[in-house]
C-alpha cells in the first residue's frame, strides 16, 4: 500500500510504452476501450486489435514469444 502509487505510475508508463512501440512497429493496431492516460484504465492491461491478422496465428506467435495474451 505504501508504494502503491509509484506501482501504479510505473506500470502505467510501461502501458503507454507498450502502446506507442505497437503504434510504430505494428501498424495497423487499434486500441479497444479507454485512451491511454484516462483516469478510469487498468494500468496492467493493454486491449488492442490487429485488424486483417488471423487472432489463432497472432495468438500461438505471442506465445511462443513469451507474451501473456488471450483472444
Amino acid at each position: 500500500v505504501r508504494n502503491l502509487d509509484a506501482n501504479r505510475a510505473k506500470l502505467e508508463a510501461l502501458r503507454e510504452r507498450l502502446w506507442t512501440a505497437l503504434q510504430r512497429d505494428c501498424p495497423p493496431v487499434v486500441l479497444n476501450g479507454p485512451e491511454i492516460g484516462a483516469a478510469d484504465v487498468v494500468p496492467t492491461t493493454l486491449n488492442v486489435s490487429f485488424p486483417g491478422c488471423r487472432a489463432d496465428v497472432l495468438l500461438m506467435s505471442l506465445d511462443l514469444a513469451g507474451v501473456a495474451c488471450s483472444t
